[in-house]
C-alpha cells in the first residue's frame, strides 16, 4: 500500500495523490473515474477537481463563491464544504452551501430549468467536510433512507486538545440541546427528550498535548462528536464552545473525511473522501496521517 501524504486542495494536480505509480497508470478515464471508488471499477478513489462558479474568489470562507466537487452524476453530488458556511440557512443570513450548489446544478440544466437539489446530511457551521446532496427526488428518498437504517460508513478527523485516557473505545450518551442557547448536553436517560447517541473513537496519533482521532458515528445528533469527544476531557480544538482553549476564527478541527455507501441508483459500492483544508497545518504540521484513517482497502 502507497505511503500516506496528504489529502489538501492544492494537491488537486495529481489525479490521484496516494497512489503508486502503476496503479495510476492503471485507473480508468472518463466520468466513471471520477472521486469515487466504484467496487470492481480500476477508478481513482482520490481523484479531485476544483469547479470554481467565479473564477475571481478562490480562497475558502463564507464569501468565496468556489465549489469543490469531490463526485457527480445525474443521482447525486458529493461537495466538500469549507468551514464557516452553513449547509443550508440559519439566522445569520449567510451565504449557503445550499445555494452554491443549486447555482451550479441549475447552470448544467437546459435553459429555464433549476434541476432537483436537496441536501441529504447537515455538517455544523465550523465543520469541514463531505456532504451529499440528492439530485433526483428517488436518489434523495434512498439516500435519506440509509441515513436513516445507518446503511452506510461515516468518517471524520478530529484534532483534540490532549488524549483520551483510552486509545480507542465505543461511546454511548443520551443527548439533549437547548435550542435557546444551540448547545447540547449529555442527559439522564430517562429524560423524554435525550437521543441515544454512539460513535466509536481511535487515537491515530499524538503530538505535544494534541490528539489525531479517527471518529466514527453511529448516529447523527447535533453537537454528537463535539459534546461526546468533550466528555473524555479532550474537546476538538477550537470549539470553544464545548471547552478548546483555542480561538480559531470560526472553525473547529472537526472533517466530515469520507462516506462509504451503496449508490442509490444501481447498488455499487462507492467511497468518497473529502480533502483536509490546508490551514489545517496550523494545527497539525505534514504529514497527516490520513492511511490510518482509512478502513478499507484501496
Amino acid at each position: 500500500m502507497a505511503a500516506s501524504r496528504p489529502l489538501g486542495i492544492r494537491q488537486n494536480r495529481d489525479p490521484c495523490p496516494g497512489l503508486s505509480a502503476d496503479r495510476k497508470g492503471r485507473q480508468a478515464s472518463g466520468p466513471g473515474a471520477r472521486n469515487a471508488l466504484l467496487t470492481g471499477q480500476k477508478s481513482c478513489p482520490s481523484l479531485r477537481f476544483l469547479q470554481e462558479l467565479h473564477p475571481h474568489n478562490r480562497h475558502d470562507g463564507p464569501m468565496d463563491s468556489s465549489l469543490s466537487i469531490l463526485f457527480q452524476d445525474h443521482h447525486l453530488v458529493a461537495v466538500n464544504k469549507p468551514a464557516r458556511l452553513p449547509v443550508a440557512s440559519d439566522h445569520s443570513g449567510d451565504q449557503t452551501l445550499l445555494e452554491r450548489v443549486r447555482i451550479w446544478n441549475a447552470e448544467r440544466q437546459e435553459s429555464g430549468k433549476k434541476g432537483y437539489c436537496v441536501p441529504i446530511h447537515f455538517l455544523d457551521r465550523p465543520v469541514s467536510g463531505l456532504v451529499l446532496f440528492g439530485l433526483s427526488s428517488k436518489s434523495a428518498a434512498r439516500l435519506n433512507e440509509m441515513f436513516r437504517k445507518r446503511q452506510l460508513n461515516k468518517i471524520y478527523v478530529a484534532v483534540v486538545e490532549g488524549r483520551p485516557a483510552q486509545a480507542r473505545g465505543r461511546l454511548e450518551h443520551y443527548l439533549t440541546k437547548d435550542k435557546s442557547t444551540n448547545l447540547t448536553r449529555i442527559s439522564n436517560p430517562k429524560d423524554p427528550e435525550a437521543k441515544r447517541s454512539l460513535l466509536d473513537y481511535e487515537v491515530i496519533a499524538t503530538q505535544g498535548h494534541r490528539s489525531w482521532i479517527r471518529v466514527q458515528p453511529e448516529t447523527g445528533r447535533s453537537h454528537q462528536i463535539r459534546v461526546q469527544l468533550t466528555s473524555l476531557g479532550t474537546p476538538i480544538v477550537g470549539d470553544g464552545k464545548y471547552g478548546s482553549s483555542l480561538n480559531w476564527e470560526g472553525r473547529i478541527a472537526l472533517h466530515a473525511f469520507s462516506l462509504h455507501l451503496k449508490h442509490p441508483v444501481g447498488g455499487k459500492p462507492l467511497i468518497l473522501e473529502a480533502p483536509l483544508p490546508d490551514y489545517w497545518t496550523e494545527i497539525w504540521p505534514e504529514p497527516w496521517p490520513l492511511q490510518e484513517m482509512r478502513t478499507y482497502d484501496e
